[in-house]
């Protein structure tokens, strides 16, 4: 295995995430096509409602004269009673836009107004469920069983169409997959540049070879399960694509991570003289003395080292990456 592959295996961040990354995304695609496809396909030619033996999730249509108001909500829903053309009563679930615009059928109702011309409204035939029907002859003179013979054992959904009722799973396959495909891949991705830019940093084919052989050497200190090594001439992270010589190290610090104002982990950060700051080791919240050491053998290794956060450290390093921009 040559030396630039040596080092991409180990350090250099896994291809299976990038491809695991695009085959999420791919899902989400396919969920799309999926949420289109139901939204544009014909839904064909709805059957006459009947509530007494319609099939469950069957396309429907009905001729409503009169709609009351909403006799049952949930959160958004509303269903109502209705009037048939054919003088008989229904439950039916509809939008608000489609009741504002039977403002005829209202005032029928309401019995201010005339027997208006009837609306068709086509949807899903849904089972009247046991607790609707509580609810429904709350402050009425009937008892569920008389209801259920006005009303028949189904209502007509006027807010869904056939394929609607996996729109929910398509949307959700959509956000959950778009947003961890994208993450993933872009994480991915910018690991693999980070990796490429630190290669190229090196300094040509002999850099690489001698950054690969103390990479592998016995005398390499492996740290926290393999997570960082730390070479003579050269620190490795592992597949976080960290290829770093310490010379080319201006400051290192401690970054604290807080959640909710609650100190959850630390971060070793190494700023280099390129100008990027990258992250090489984290601990817990209690992982201060071992960070703060790791940052000593660094110092070890480069004593022009700046150590610690502050606005000096800061500015010095800005002024070496001014400098080296200007070579």
């Amino acid at each position: 295995m040559d030396a630039e592959k040596r080092l991409w295996k180990y350090s250099g961040p896994s291809k299976a995430g990038l491809v695991i990354g695009i085959l999420f995304l791919m899902a989400a695609l396919l969920c799309t096509a999926m949420l289109v496809i139901n939204r544009v396909k014909p839904a064909g030619e709805p059957a006459l409602f009947n509530s007494l033996n319609d099939s469950e999730d069957s396309y429907c249509t009905l001729k409503i004269v009169g709609v009351s108001d909403s006799v049952l909500k949930r959160d958004s829903e509303r269903w109502y009673f209705a009037e048939g053309e054919d003088g008989y009563y229904y439950l039916v679930q509809l939008k608000s836009s489609q009741v504002k615009d039977m403002s005829a059928q209202r005032a029928y109702w309401d019995e201010t107004g005339g027997k208006p011309a009837p609306v068709a409204v086509n949807g899903l035939a849904r089972r009247i469920t046991n607790e609707m029907f509580k609810v429904l002859i709350e402050g009425e003179d009937m008892t569920a069983t008389e209801i259920r013979d006005i009303l028949g054992n189904y209502y007509l959904d006027a807010t869904a169409r056939p394929g609607s009722d996996n729109n929910e799973l398509w949307l959700t396959g959509l956000l959950f997959g778009g947003l961890f495909g994208l993450i993933l891949t872009l994480m991915t991705a910018g690991r693999r540049k980070i990796m490429r830019r630190n290669l190229d940093a090196l300094g040509g084919t002999y850099a690489v070879e001698q950054a690969a052989i103390e990479l592998d050497a016995p005398t390499t200190e492996q740290v926290g399960r393999d997570r960082l090594r730390m070479g003579p001439s050269h620190m490795f992270g592992r597949k976080n694509g960290l290829v770093l010589s310490y010379d080319d190290v201006v400051w290192v610090y401690q970054q604290v991570v807080r959640t909710y104002f609650v100190i959850t982990g630390r971060n070793l950060m190494v700023a280099d003289v390129r100008g990027k700051v990258t992250p090489v080791f984290s601990t817990g919240r209690g992982g201060e003395d071992e960070l703060r050491a790791l940052a000593d053998k660094i110092a070890l290794r480069n004593p022009n080292v700046l150590l610690g956060f502050n606005k000096e450290n800061r500015a010095a390093w800005q002024e070496a990456v001014k400098a080296r921009k200007a070579q």
